[in-house]
């Protein structure tokens, strides 16, 4: 299995680790509001997988997985009612691509597919409430689901498949600022840590992003995110660190 293929699967999948990181408004509404926020992430990805007969070192653009990409679904809402949020996301992949096999004798060539769906939950306080600055505290986790196959078709040797699906969850800890600079620009900082061999040995990320309210109800940001996963159980080991620029659109009701 070419090493990047794992990484750059990844690395589309914690493109939803940090759920609706912007919050547009700066004073708390009556009532609830909701703000639903798409986004991309282009990150490229370094670090280590190990699968349970293979360990590679691998090194990657983001734009490679663009090729093998059969479907994505990425999505992210926020929760809101005066100072208590929920910070809620959903991310679905499914990555397919050939595999080639050295001068093809042994094996002639194969297939590794990937599929995987990350599913995170933040709850949050306002601790402070400014016209200019909000900070946000809280807690919650991130759940990771997926499979993995590498098959290798008949050469001289038989066929041959190799497999993973780790699953796991991880607690975390998390923490928002929000900067106004004017009614319709903001600067905001995320971050978050967590695992605490609950789940993943380690796992923190951090962003920050400028914010920019275009009309009464929408925004867009565009930033820069590093997301780092330690994670080792069974046969499957990550580590592995993802950063690159985002860009989203927050649309609130």
């Amino acid at each position: 299995m070419r090493p990047w293929f794992v990484g750059a699967a990844l690395c589309g999948i914690v493109a939803g680790a940090t759920p609706a990181f912007a919050q547009g408004s700066t004073q708390p509404a009556p009532g609830w509001s909701v703000t639903l926020t798409p986004y991309m992430w282009a990150a490229g990805v370094s670090g280590t997988v190990e699968l349970p007969r293979q360990s590679r070192d691998f090194s990657a653009d983001f734009g490679d997985i663009f090729d093998d990409l059969k479907f994505a679904v990425m999505g992210s809402a926020e929760l809101r009612s005066g100072r208590f949020g929920l910070l809620i996301d959903m991310v679905y992949m499914d990555i397919e691509q050939g595999v080639s096999t050295p001068r093809g004798v042994v094996f002639r060539g194969g297939e590794a597919r990937l599929t995987a769906t990350e599913f995170a939950a933040v709850g949050l306080y306002r601790a402070v409430e400014q016209p200019s600055f909000t900070l946000d505290a809280g807690a919650g986790a991130r759940a990771w689901w997926f499979d993995t196959k590498l098959t290798l078709n008949q050469g001289l040797g038989g066929p041959r498949s190799d497999s993973a699906s780790p699953t796991w969850l991880d607690p975390i800890l998390a923490m928002r600022a929000q900067f106004r600079l004017s009614e319709s620009l903001s600067i905001v900082a995320y971050g978050d840590i967590g695992g605490f061999d609950l789940g993943s040995r380690l796992t923190w990320q951090a962003l920050g992003a400028i914010e920019w309210r275009f009309a009464q109800n929408m925004s867009a940001q565009l930033g820069y995110r590093y997301l780092y996963i330690d994670y080792a159980k069974k046969d499957v080991s990550l580590d592995v660190g993802f950063g690159g620029p985002l860009l989203g659109v927050s649309f609130r009701f």
